[in-house]
């Protein structure tokens, strides 16, 4: 899992990288309009550069939303959530290239330096995450939850089915962005028998965890106990909550860090259950 802790704050790789990104591109834009107005050249950059943003933003919220239009209908307010990630980085330039020819078109002067901003942030962007991905420690790969007791003790933890995939959900009561996601997973994990929804608080007891569940009436669940918080170091979780994704075999596939949206749950979920590609036939 890509993630960076900065003080109190735990950042996703894309969501850090993409903030990265911005703030060189505003860097870059912010610079050359001083050196145009060092060298007496009126009118700046004017506009263009936070038109270039809001293109980015806009196209790269619409071609995730239209990628992922069946989680989309269930809940039509998540498209506003922006905070719980989303965006298609294609859809993004195409949006950005748009407001960059439109500048080119009606005053020829802003094209250059917003052009080579928009290709500095991107190539920053992808550094960024390159970076992150290097120096992220390898998680332990292999999925073993008996040691972790349910709610009522070893009784209450029933194995994993075999041969299903498995999404693993790490998270605590006191964490904001665990309650928000809770509902949506319990009903998604209600949703698709087919796969393996298991939840491990990370560091309280059972009478407080108990206690947020039934007031928050999200009972029912595979609720376990990591009084120690051994699972986010073993599987590297920087933050909660964590959501990590393990395939049939037990092979952890992909881990996101911070609020997953439901488009995102279910394109994971889609990827862990599509059947494998079937080799081409030998030739005769």
């Amino acid at each position: 899992m890509t993630a960076l802790a900065i003080g109190p704050f735990v950042w996703a790789g894309d969501r850090l990288a993409a903030v990265i990104a911005l703030l060189v591109f505003l860097g870059v834009t912010e610079a050359a309009a001083w050196r145009r107005g060092r060298r007496g050249r009126p009118g700046g950059l004017g506009h263009w550069p936070y038109l270039v943003i809001l293109g980015w933003l806009l196209a790269a919220r619409a071609g995730f939303v239209v990628q992922n239009l069946p989680a989309f209908a269930q809940d039509a307010l998540a498209v506003v959530k922006l905070w719980q990630g989303g965006f298609s980085a294609r859809a993004g330039a195409y949006g950005a290239a748009f407001v960059i020819a439109a500048a080119a078109l009606s005053a020829r002067r802003p094209f250059l330096p917003l052009a080579v901003a928009a290709v500095l942030a991107g190539l920053v962007s992808t550094t960024a995450m390159l970076v992150l991905q290097a120096r992220a420690p390898a998680p332990a790969v292999a999925l073993d939850l008996a040691r972790f007791e349910g709610l009522d003790g070893p009784a209450g933890a029933p194995p994993l089915p075999p041969g299903r995939p498995v999404v693993l959900n790490l998270w605590a009561s006191w964490c904001g962005p665990c309650r928000r996601e809770m509902p949506m997973l319990q009903e998604v994990a209600a949703q698709t028998p087919g796969v393996a929804f298991r939840f491990v608080n990370q560091g309280e007891t059972a009478p407080v965890i108990r206690g947020y569940l039934l007031a928050n009436h999200l009972a029912g669940a595979d609720v376990r106990l990591d009084p120690d918080r051994t699972l986010m170091a073993r599987y590297g979780a920087i933050g909660l909550p964590a959501t990590l994704f393990f395939d049939a075999h037990g092979t952890l596939v992909r881990g996101v860090i911070g609020e997953i949206s439901r488009a995102e749950l279910l394109r994971q979920i889609a990827e862990l259950t599509q059947p494998p590609p079937v080799p081409p036939a030998a030739a005769p």
